[in-house]
C-alpha cells in the first residue's frame, strides 16, 4: 500500500528523502536496498554506486507515483490550485463534497478503532484537511479521534508512530503536547524531527500550542548534538519559534560558527533572522 503523502507535500522535503536514501544504499545499509528492490527497480550493482534518479524514483513509487516527474507533476497541480484560489459555485460544492467524504471516512475509522486505516484517510490535500477538521471539530466522534492518534503514539511501529504525530500536528490542541514531547526521545529519528515540529509549528494548527520554557533546553539539545543530521536541521529551524530565549541564541550561534552542513546553516539563518522580526518597535 502506497504511503500517503504529508497534508502538506513539499518538494524539497521529499528530495531531501531520497537523498536520505542514496546515502544509506550507498553505505550499504540493507533496508535501503530492500526498499530499492520493493520499489520493482534493480538491486543497485555493487560496483556502481546508487544513482539519485533511482533514489528519486524509489521515493515516488513508495507515495503511489510511477516516477518523480509525475509526483512532481502532483505537487504542482496542487500548487496552481491553491495559487488560483478558485471559488466558483462549482468548485466550491465540489471542495465541500470532498471535505465531507474525507470526515466521513475519518468518522468511521474513528468508530471502529481503526488506527491504521485511520491514517491513511486522514491525509489529504491542505485545503480538504482543513474543511474536515472543521466538520469533525462540531462532532462527538472528534474526540475519539484524538484518542486514537494519541495512542498511535506509543505503538511499537516506527511508521505508524510518524504518521500519528504527523497527523496530530494539524488536530492536536494542547492536551496533547506532553504525549508529543514523549517522542522527542523517540528511537527513530523521523518520529523525533516531526514531534519537534509538531511541538513548534502554529501553522499547522487552529490554535498553537502555550509557549513552553521547558522545551527550549530539549530543542537546543536535539540541534546540537542529536545524531541524525535532519532532526538537528528541524530543530534548529524550530528555535526560531523560542529564538528570543537566550538559550536559543546562544546555540544558534554556536551551530553558526561550527556547522558545516548546508542546511542546517539555511535554517539557522532563517532562525536568527526570526529574532530580528520579533524585536518590539
Amino acid at each position: 500500500m502506497p504511503r500517503p503523502l504529508p497534508p502538506r507535500p513539499n518538494l524539497h522535503h521529499l528530495r531531501a528523502q531520497a537523498r536520505d536514501l542514496l546515502r544509506a544504499a550507498r553505505a550499504g545499509d540493507l533496508q535501503a536496498r530492500e526498499r530499492v528492490a520493493a520499489a520493482r527497480l534493480a538491486p543497485p550493482d555493487p560496483l556502481e554506486p546508487l544513482r539519485l534518479a533511482v533514489a528519486l524514483t524509489v521515493v515516488a513509487r513508495e507515495y503511489g507515483f510511477p516516477s518523480w516527474p509525475k509526483l512532481r507533476q502532483h505537487l504542482a497541480a496542487i500548487r496552481t490550485e491553491v495559487v488560483a484560489g478558485v471559488q466558483s459555485p462549482r468548485v466550491r460544492s465540489r471542495r465541500q463534497a470532498a471535505a465531507q467524504r474525507r470526515a466521513a471516512e475519518v468518522t468511521a475509522a474513528a468508530e471502529q478503532s481503526d488506527l491504521d486505516t485511520l491514517l491513511r484517510v486522514i491525509f489529504a490535500p491542505a485545503w480538504e484537511m482543513n474543511a474536515a477538521r472543521a466538520l469533525l471539530a462540531a462532532q462527538p466522534v472528534y474526540e475519539r479521534v484524538i484518542a486514537l492518534l494519541l495512542a498511535g503514539l506509543d505503538d511499537p511501529r516506527p511508521d505508524v508512530r510518524f504518521l500519528a504525530v504527523q497527523a496530530l500536528d494539524h488536530v492536536a490542541d494542547q492536551r496533547c503536547a506532553p504525549a508529543l514531547r514523549r517522542r522527542l526521545d523517540d528511537p527513530v529519528p523521523r518520529v523525533r524531527w516531526a514531534a519537534i515540529h509538531a511541538l513548534t509549528c502554529a501553522a499547522c494548527k487552529v490554535a498553537p500550542f502555550a509557549a513552553d520554557a521547558d522545551l527550549v533546553p530539549i530543542l537546543v539539545e536535539r540541534a546540537l548534538v542529536d545524531p541524525s543530521i535532519r532532526v538537528r536541521r528541524v530543530a534548529a529551524a524550530s528555535l526560531g519559534a523560542v529564538c528570543h530565549d537566550t538559550r536559543a541564541l546562544t546555540a544558534l550561534e554556536t551551530l553558526a560558527a561550527r556547522e558545516t552542513d548546508a542546511v542546517l546553516l539555511r535554517n539557522v539563518r532563517w532562525a536568527l533572522r526570526q529574532r530580528q522580526k520579533r524585536r518590539p518597535a
